[in-house]
């Protein structure tokens, strides 16, 4: 986790490619089992911890919001 952390900043292009990859899958896992005819996929997270955003806020805004949003818009 701490190289993946530090990837944001230090090499934030592999880190755009290594979620999207993430979100791909996600959104194959939910479109066969949707097929499958579940009624619904669920996903955990966890980006925090007790002081806030593990990345802060901006990071988040960049690489996981849109991300998000993007498996959002099929429910």
């Amino acid at each position: 986790m701490d190289s993946l952390l530090s990837d944001f900043i230090m090499n934030p292009r592999f880190v755009g490619d290594f979620l999207d990859n993430i979100t791909y899958f996600n959104l194959e896992v939910m479109d066969r089992a949707l097929n499958l005819g579940f009624d619904g996929v669920h996903f955990g997270d966890d980006w925090g911890w007790q002081g806030g955003l593990i990345m802060g806020s901006p990071l988040w805004r960049k690489f996981i919001k849109p991300r998000m949003a993007e498996i959002d818009c099929l429910g």
